[in-house]
């Protein structure tokens, strides 16, 4: 026969184990609940010699009527007292295991009760101090806070300021927009007159391109005039010289025909003329042609 536990006979553990075990956590409860595969075996083998109503086999072939023999008799009583006394045996044990859990669990649950005091009276000395912590640390909070909102106030005069700088600067930009499309209109019509005065200045530009050459070939026909002048003025300043010299010399002419009037007053005046006449005819002649050769000269001086 074999030992069957206590635990797996009753298919579990001692129900103030059950509720200690389900204080605990899942690791503690796995470790305490043990169901041994030999208790259980012997479990099934000690139920397999009972019959459904717990009646031992002999006491079924009885009722059936079939006849057991003395010495199977004796087998079931020696099998059932030995059972008894495993199952005693086993209660015996386990209320002593029981009493030793419970004498751990109690020491347990008293050195549990002094750490809870324990931590209550260190929980109690330092609440004060975290307490004041926690006050200094509401008022640095609330200095923090305050210093914010100052810093938003102050930021939202920024921001108004801002956007009065923006709606101004808004409306120069549409001022300034208006004065550029007029700029513009104005700046097409400018244009248009630019490139009407463009077409006007290359018209006298080639104008006076060709003023510039008719005025380079004018101071070409000046410099041949100027060279044609100072000689027909050297030529009249010759002329002129013979022109003096026939002067001075129809002067002096007169003064000798004076001389010898002078000197021959018993002689007539139609000899004295007939004999000069030759000379001075001759003289007024030169002179004559001598005045229209001049005459000539500076008419086409001037006409060039």
């Amino acid at each position: 026969m074999r030992k069957v536990s206590f635990e797996a006979s009753f298919g579990g553990l001692h129900p103030y184990k059950r509720k200690h075990n389900e204080k605990k956590s899942g690791s503690d409860s796995k470790s305490l609940h043990t169901t041994p595969t030999k208790s259980i075996s012997s479990v099934s083998e000690f139920t397999d010699t009972t019959s459904s109503d717990g009646s031992p086999p002999q006491m079924a072939r009885r009722e059936s009527g079939q006849h057991i023999s003395p010495s199977e008799a004796r087998e079931t009583k020696n099998t059932s007292l030995q059972t008894k006394l495993f199952m005693i045996n086993d209660l015996v044990t386990s209320n002593r295991s029981l009493e030793k859990e419970n004498a751990a669990m109690k020491g347990e649950m008293r050195e549990m009760h002094a750490k809870m005091k324990a931590m209550e009276e260190s929980m109690q000395r330092r609440r004060p101090e975290k307490e004041k912590e926690m006050l200094d640390a509401i008022e640095a909070l609330q200095k923090v806070i305050q210093y914010q909102e100052k810093k938003l106030c102050e930021s939202e005069a920024c921001q108004k300021k801002y956007k009065l700088k923006i709606s101004r600067r808004d409306g120069l930009i549409e001022s300034l927009k208006k004065e550029i499309d007029h700029l513009k209109s104005a700046c097409s019509g400018t244009k248009s007159e630019y490139l009407s005065v463009h077409r006007e200045a290359s018209f006298l530009q080639k104008e006076l391109s060709q003023s510039l050459n008719s005025i380079k070939e004018c101071c070409a026909q000046l410099e041949h005039q100027k060279m044609m002048n100072s000689d027909l003025a050297t030529q009249l300043a010759e002329l002129e010289s013979q022109l003096l010299n026939i002067t001075t010399n129809t002067a002096q002419s007169s003064s000798r025909i004076k001389d010898i009037m002078e000197v021959t007053p018993t002689r007539s005046h139609a000899s004295v003329t007939s004999e000069n006449t030759g000379g001075e005819l001759t003289v007024m002649k030169t002179m004559a042609e001598l005045e229209a050769k001049i005459k000539k000269r500076r008419m086409g001086f001037i006409f060039k």
